[in-house]
């Protein structure tokens, strides 16, 4: 780890030193006076923050600052060209000023935008093509809504012709159902009407 930038930040410029307890030899409480590393006002901190360089800034939002300013970014010793796999195996990069406030963004999406010139909206999904989710080439990026890409994906788990049992109309069925369920039907008015009438008929048998 590269220790001067870091240590720039994290070392504390000591003033002055005051002790609440002179008259004590044994322990002697000092109270520091230093100088924030960012906007350079002056306050007191306890001896506990200067052992333990916690007295750098007079504030969160100045140790915001400086962090930004000195070790974020290609600026900081671990620094891997900022881009990684995230955990669904998409490619994500690290864009400054992006107008959804991520520093973080999936290259796939930001490729497309740059393509279209707009912010792609949050029901606006960007498809890989040929499946392989690091091949974010313009040409193997298709944007669809979410119901489409949805519907895409989710025909690799669905069993097709599977015929209504009332209109006998073909479509597909979730492979999971096909376990427990005897009869199918394409819509909820058809199944409505198929247990009418089955009611029905066992009226008459019965009667």
């Amino acid at each position: 780890m590269k220790p001067s930038s870091m240590s720039k930040v994290y070392t504390p410029k000591v003033l002055s030193v005051r002790y609440l307890k002179p008259h004590c030899p044994i322990r002697k409480k000092a109270v520091y006076t230093v100088e924030c590393n960012e906007c350079h006002v002056i306050f007191e901190v306890p001896q506990t923050k200067i052992s333990s360089k916690r007295g750098c800034f007079c504030s969160r939002a100045c140790q915001h600052k400086g962090f930004v300013r000195t070790i974020l970014g290609p600026k900081h010793p671990r620094w891997k060209g900022g881009s990684c796999i995230d955990a669904w195996g998409y490619r994500c990069v690290v864009v400054d000023n992006h107008p959804s406030g991520r520093r973080r963004i999936k290259e796939h999406r930001l490729v497309m935008e740059h393509h279209l010139g707009r912010v792609l909206a949050s029901g606006e999904h960007v498809h890989h093509i040929n499946h392989d989710k690091l091949d974010n080439r313009l040409e193997n990026l298709r944007i669809m809504t979410n119901s489409e890409h949805r519907r895409l994906h989710g025909t690799k788990n669905l069993q097709p012709n599977v015929a209504c049992q009332l209109c006998h109309k073909p479509f597909y069925v979730n492979k999971f159902r096909l376990k427990n369920t005897i009869h199918f039907f394409c819509s909820l008015q058809h199944r409505s009407i198929w247990d009418i009438g089955k009611k029905t008929s066992e009226r008459i048998h019965a009667s």
